[in-house]
Formats: C-alpha cells, sequence, structure tokens
C-alpha cells in the first residue's frame, strides 16, 4: 500500500521589527504661487524665474536619519508616478512658471527602493507635493 508523504511550511513574520519609513517633499518657495494677468501681462508672485527658483527636497526617514540618497532607483516625475523620470537626486529645481488659470496645479513626485538592513525586505516609497495656484482677482 501507498504510503502518503506531505510537507508544508509556516512564515512567520513580525512586523515590528521591521523600521517605520517616513517621507515627503519639501518647497523652497513654499506651495502657493499667485498669478495674475494685467492687462494681458502675466505676473507671478513668486515668480520662480528670477530672484530665486523653486527647489522641490526629497526626504526619508527610516529611523533617525535622512536616507533620500541611500535609495536606489530614485525618480522625480511630475503629473503621475509613472512619468517620465526628471532626474534622480533628492532635489530638483523648476525654473519656470508653471501654473495658469488653465493649469492652476501641478504635482511632483519622488520615489525609491528602501531595503532594509536588517530584514532585507524592500519598500518602493513614493512621496507627493502639489503647487498650487492662488489666482488673484485684479
Amino acid at each position: 500500500m501507498a504510503t502518503l508523504v506531505s510537507t508544508g511550511q509556516f512564515t512567520i513574520t513580525d512586523h515590528n521589527d521591521a523600521v517605520s519609513i517616513t517621507s515627503f517633499i519639501s518647497s523652497s518657495r513654499g506651495v502657493s504661487q499667485v498669478f495674475a494677468n494685467n492687462d494681458g501681462t502675466n505676473v507671478f508672485v513668486p515668480d520662480w524665474t528670477s530672484g530665486g527658483n523653486q527647489v522641490l527636497t526629497a526626504y526619508a526617514y527610516a529611523g533617525a536619519g535622512n536616507i533620500a540618497a541611500n535609495l536606489s532607483n530614485r525618480k522625480w516625475s511630475a503629473d503621475t508616478p509613472e512619468s517620465a523620470s526628471l532626474g534622480s537626486g533628492t532635489t530638483y529645481t523648476i525654473s519656470t512658471n508653471l501654473l495658469t488659470e488653465a493649469s492652476p496645479t501641478k504635482t511632483y513626485y519622488f520615489q525609491g527602493d528602501y531595503t532594509d538592513p536588517v530584514t532585507g525586505l524592500v519598500s518602493h516609497i513614493i512621496s507627493a507635493v502639489t503647487l498650487t495656484d492662488r489666482k488673484r482677482v485684479v
């Protein structure tokens, strides 16, 4: 008579052992830009083409320190996380005025992969910041 042999495996994961990850994007000139059309002349406040560009800086914290520079597969993109890469550094500089009545918001994404040195677990991190137009009535 045949003997039935079976094997099995259980994997127990303690999620409390993984480090918490926090990520965000800061903006050097704030997240709002006032746009006004004064007699056919567009006015932007602050003006990102002169007097200082808009610099977006990515931060990612796992434990105590900023690990954004240590992420693999870093990528900046606009509109959706799947959009074409705008760069792979931890900062992204905007040197044009983007916001108008027709397009009053613009969202930028920073993403990368964090590999936990203890568990080997890879976490994909995505941060977003939305820049908005505060229309000024003239």
